[in-house]
């Protein structure tokens, strides 16, 4: 492929089998982030721990649906690493 223009790729893959940890980790200080900032409305606030999940969103994603996330990227991974071997 060539570009006759200049151009500009910007790779929206942010979650792979080689950044796993990373996203994790983030998602955990995200929403420890967000408990400790409104942790003076728990009381007050029904559902507190969903409250604190739609803060520490990024990517629409939520933090208890993370590890499905993890296992789709796992067995992609996996299925790919498989490909390559039996090729």
């Amino acid at each position: 492929m060539y570009m006759q223009e200049d151009t500009i790729s910007i790779n929206h893959n942010w979650l792979n089998a080689a950044n796993i940890d990373i996203c994790w980790d983030f998602v955990k200080t995200s929403l420890a982030s967000v408990q400790q900032e409104i942790s003076e409305h728990k009381d007050m606030m029904h559902n507190w721990s969903e409250h604190c999940q739609v803060g520490a969103l990024f990517s629409l994603l939520y933090f208890c649906r993370f590890i499905p996330v993890c296992i789709s990227v796992a067995i992609i991974a996996i299925s790919l690493l498989l490909l390559l071997i039996m090729t």
